[in-house]
């Protein structure tokens, strides 16, 4: 199970340090405090960058009393948002033909997203996504991550091929991470369908995986 101290200790790990944590919340030691301040941003980078399925989250957006010269709607930006992936459509997976157009900006300092959609549903990898939804790779990756975000632990000689090894592994473990997520979400959508050329000399045809 992925918890929050075996995060810490991965980081701990890969920074060559000889310790570990059971509590980060309440452990003095410097380096565990180094790594609490970084926690929060290195977990939001390290899931918007795997960009896994199994941490998705669709919510309803917030739809906003403002304008754009553009656009129908104007949303608000979901705060706890790592990476926005799409609008929600009728389908599993978007295509050019497929996918609903929206963008992002901002209006008198808010965050929004544009869309023509009515009451739109926001796809998204959460800020902080539940640990839970990590696989053991993606937990090794968050881990790698911290410790790349804490440059004040590496330091010293050797400190240079240290932070290209930490890299490299967390890179490794990435890809191990997206791989084990597109084991688990095989699409089975035809091949036929997935071409977009098809579909438009087909007529556009709307058959699909629903959701």
């Amino acid at each position: 199970m992925v918890d929050k101290p075996l995060l810490y200790n991965i980081a701990l790990s890969a920074l060559r340090l000889n310790h570990t944590t059971s509590d980060p919340d309440t452990d003095t030691k410097l380096s565990v405090k180094q790594l609490k301040v970084i926690y929060p941003l290195a977990l939001s980078k390290a899931a918007a960058d795997m960009d896994l399925d199994k941490t998705k989250v669709i919510i309803k957006l917030e739809l906003l009393n403002k304008t754009h010269p553009q656009w129908a709607y104007v949303y608000k930006y979901p705060s706890n948002c790592a990476k926005f992936r799409r609008i929600l459509s009728d389908y599993v997976q978007d295509n050019q033909l497929t996918r609903i157009p929206s963008a992002t900006g901002t209006i008198d300092g808010v965050s929004c997203i544009f869309s023509d959609r009515e009451e739109a549903y926001a796809e998204l990898i959460p800020s902080e996504p539940s640990l839970s939804s990590l696989n053991p790779n993606a937990a090794m990756a968050v881990g790698f991550q911290m410790a790349l975000m804490c440059p004040s632990l590496v330091v010293g000689k050797g400190s240079t091929a240290l932070r290209q090894s930490i890299l490299q592994e967390y890179l490794i473990y990435k890809a191990e991470a997206q791989e084990d997520d597109q084991n688990e979400n095989v699409d089975t959508t035809p091949d036929e369908f997935k071409s977009e050329f098809i579909m438009a000399r087909l007529g556009g045809s709307s058959w699909h995986s629903k959701i």
